[in-house]
């Protein structure tokens, strides 16, 4: 699937489960921007892959996002990481987690858009900038560029799509911020306390 930043989007991983055992993150596109994939298959009972996914991407200080495992969810996460890489002028990653492999439906598609840098065009016309190289003293200004420009640029970004979602009745007396992946979970413990049902229709509302 052709990226607007101008590479493509690998595949999740192969083996039988459809997800591969986490390997190492992609990191697409163009000028530092593109998006990664985690393929992750550490079942219902294990975090070891999770943590280290979060690890990852907190130690590289990349965007996570990790959408609810829902079809149109996933999809819409997709184009999201790309539109927020491109904004941010940062890597984002993208976790899939074990109940990814299940999600039937369908979604909605969007017309096919022609990057802005084919790799055709990069390899005809080679840049070099040495202030790029990620090593110091080089090193010390990407850090403060980080923080003063990427971090600021990717939070604008979030609040004005509204990346993160808000489900379930306005009225709720109560609120839980989760990750958009243990929804799923959160929902059916709290369905199971008398709270609130599986589909979010009384007692609590989420953000992720």
């Amino acid at each position: 699937m052709p990226s607007p930043g101008g590479g493509d989007v690998q595949g999740l991983g192969g083996g039988q489960r459809g997800l591969g055992r986490a390997r190492e993150p992609r990191v697409l596109g163009r000028d530092g921007r593109g998006a990664g994939d985690r393929g992750e298959d550490y079942g219902e009972g294990s975090s070891i892959m999770q943590e280290r996914t979060h690890a990852f991407a907190m130690k590289s200080q990349f965007w996570l996002l990790d959408p609810r495992p829902n079809l149109p969810a996933i999809v819409k996460a997709v184009g999201d990481g790309f539109e927020l890489s491109e904004a941010s002028n940062t890597p984002v990653m993208l976790m899939v987690r074990i109940r990814s492999c299940h999600v039937t439906g369908t979604f909605a598609t969007k017309d096919n858009r022609q990057p802005e840098l084919s790799v055709r065009e990069a390899l005809s016309n080679p840049r070099s900038d040495f202030a790029r190289v990620v090593l110091p003293p080089m090193s010390f200004a990407h850090e403060q560029d980080k923080v003063r420009n990427r971090w600021p640029a990717a939070e604008k970004f979030i609040r004005e799509r509204g990346l993160n979602e808000v489900l379930g009745p306005k009225e709720a007396p109560v609120g839980i911020v989760v990750q958009g992946g243990t929804r799923t979970g959160c929902c059916g413990r709290w369905s199971g306390w008398g709270s609130r049902t599986s589909t979010g229709r009384r007692g609590c509302r989420s953000t992720c």
